[in-house]
Parts: structure tokens; C-alpha cells; sequence
């Protein structure tokens, strides 16, 4: 009786799984089932936002926060909290790794605001192709021409006129704070058929005018040590430069996406928690990664992803030393 108890044992394992290949013809996923809410390029056109991490303004379900109005603290549904950043971020379904130190900077992307095409915002817990998003996901889709090679070209810089407001000639004026830096983007787009070819260039500018954050590092900066153009205002600066190179192809039953940047902060002020306080460093993001889809049938995919991600940390010169 011992052995007839171990055999059915073995068996049913066996006859489920028979019969749920049998079955299998019958299960699908809607892909649509996903919650999630999705920020169009010409909604962003028309908000007249400045930077990737302008975004984040857009949508009802995150609440932002910063310091020095470049790096954005996100708190996507309340899922997370301002002081522990988990939430994920995706560069054309790339994870890249952007959290240090408990904080997920979007501005340190490589690409520029105007190379953005969509952005999808996952605000609740679920499977997002694979990934589980516990404390949610933004995914940013980047434009890309459907025929032909296209060279494109943008600047940007601005200011808001009028500021310090109706206390102007008076001893209670104030600083103008609102100085917004210059934008600089080259973006190649060759696409032949199903392959693609996107390689971009950015360079952004960063002014901090926050009182009490210029108060703060008055006595540990040296200004005016812009590697490429000297600041043309009193003000401590973040500068922003990066490359990246995206290929693309799409065939009948495969497709797959590499990706590589290189985002290099000649210089940035990091809020060191521990020190009340900005240090200035030198900030360089490196990342490589593919994703690699194949279909056997409708319902049969196989997926991979393949990724390396380096956060570096250097000194800048300051009296601190």
C-alpha cells in the first residue's frame, strides 16, 4: 500500500501540469489591465516645462519635493516616503540605477525633456513586464523617427521677468530666484526600415538661488568655475552633460533594445543628511543594458534583460578638504 501512496504522489504533479498545458490555449492577459496613467509629448510641449524632472509636476497621484530645484524627492500614491526613495525608473523599459542614497534624481537621466515622446506612471502595486512595482515605476518612452535620419537641434534658456515683485526699490526687495539655466540637445535619429539608430547629446545648466542653500555653501565654493562657460550670475551652479546610444530592431518574432549613456555632473551639491548640508562633488552615472524579447507563439514569449549600472562619487575641490 506504501508504494501505490508514493507513486500517486509522484502522478498528480505530473496530471496537473499535463493539464494545464492542455488548457493554456484558453489563457490570456490583457496587457490593458495594467493601471496606469500616461503623459503625452504634446502635453508637455504645452505645459512649457524645462526639465526631465518637470514631469513629476504633471501628475495628480505624485507629490515632489527639493532642495535646490534639481533634485526631486517623488512620493508616487504614497507607496513611498520622501526620506526613502524606492520607486524604479525607465529609460525605453531600461532600469536604470539612479537611486543613491535613498534618492532617485530623474534629472540625471541622459536625455533632454524635448527628446520625450510618452511617460507611463505605474501608482499602484503590480507586475509591470516583469518588474514588480511595490512602491511604483515611471517609464519614459523616447521619440524616434519612423523612417529616414533626422539631425535635430535645440536650445533653451529663460527667466522670469518682473521678480523681486512690488517690493522692488525698497529695503525689503529680494534676490531674483528664479534664474533658469541653459538647455543645449543634439539628437541623431536614423531609422531603415525595422532598425534604429538614436544617438544624443545633452548639456544643461542648473543655477541655485535658494537663500539658504547659497548661505550654506558661500564659505566651501569657489564660483565661477564653470568648465564650459563661466557663471554669468553670483550663484553656485549645477552642470549636466551626457551622451547616449539606443538600438533598436524590431523583427517578426524577435526584437531588442540596447541601450548605453554615460551622465557626467562636473558639478554637483549632494545633501549630505548626516551634515545639515551640501558638499560639492563631481557625479558620473554609467550604464549598458539590453532587453531582449522573442515570440514562439501568441501566447508563448520568452524575455531577458541584461543590465550594468556604476554611480560614482568624486571630489570637488571645496574648503572642506
Amino acid at each position: 500500500m506504501d508504494d501505490i501512496i508514493i507513486k500517486l504522489n509522484y502522478l498528480i504533479p505530473v496530471l496537473l501540469f499535463l493539464a494545464n498545458l492542455i488548457t493554456a490555449n484558453n489563457v490570456y492577459i490583457d496587457k490593458d489591465f495594467i493601471e496606469r496613467d500616461v503623459i503625452y509629448s504634446d502635453m508637455i510641449e504645452k505645459s512649457g516645462l524645462f526639465r526631465v524632472g518637470d514631469i513629476l509636476l504633471l501628475v495628480n497621484k505624485i507629490r515632489v519635493n527639493t532642495l535646490d530645484g534639481f533634485t526631486w524627492s517623488a512620493n508616487i500614491n504614497g507607496l513611498s516616503s520622501f526620506q526613502r526613495q524606492n520607486w524604479i525608473i525607465l529609460l525605453d523599459g531600461q532600469r536604470l540605477g539612479l537611486n543613491t542614497f535613498n534618492n532617485v534624481n530623474i534629472n540625471m537621466l541622459p536625455i533632454n525633456i524635448t527628446q520625450i515622446d510618452s511617460v507611463e506612471i505605474i501608482s499602484v502595486p503590480q507586475i509591470y513586464n516583469g518588474i514588480f512595482t511595490d512602491y511604483g515605476l515611471i517609464n519614459i518612452h523616447t521619440k524616434s523617427k519612423s523612417q529616414g535620419t533626422v539631425l535635430t537641434f535645440s536650445q533653451s534658456a529663460g527667466n522670469e521677468t518682473g521678480d523681486p515683485g512690488p517690493f522692488a526699490y525698497t529695503k525689503y526687495k529680494s534676490p531674483n530666484v528664479e534664474i533658469v539655466g541653459s538647455g543645449t540637445s543634439f539628437v541623431l535619429d536614423a531609422n531603415n526600415n525595422n532598425n534604429s539608430i538614436i544617438l544624443g547629446m545633452n548639456y544643461e545648466g542648473h543655477t541655485l538661488t535658494d537663500w539658504a542653500m547659497e548661505k550654506r555653501v558661500q564659505n566651501i565654493y569657489s564660483r565661477s568655475d564653470d568648465w564650459i562657460i563661466p557663471e554669468l550670475y553670483p550663484n553656485p551652479s549645477i552642470e549636466k552633460t551626457s551622451i547616449f546610444l539606443n538600438l533598436k530592431r524590431t523583427g517578426i518574432r524577435n526584437n531588442y533594445n540596447i541601450l548605453t549613456s554615460y551622465t557626467h555632473s562636473n558639478k554637483y551639491f549632494l545633501f549630505f543628511q548626516p551634515m545639515g548640508r551640501e558638499i560639492p562633488i563631481e557625479y558620473i552615472i554609467k550604464y549598458v543594458g539590453i532587453n531582449y524579447y522573442y515570440n514562439f507563439s501568441e501566447i508563448m514569449e520568452i524575455a531577458y534583460r541584461l543590465h550594468y549600472s556604476n554611480n560614482q562619487f568624486n571630489k570637488y575641490p571645496n574648503t572642506l578638504d
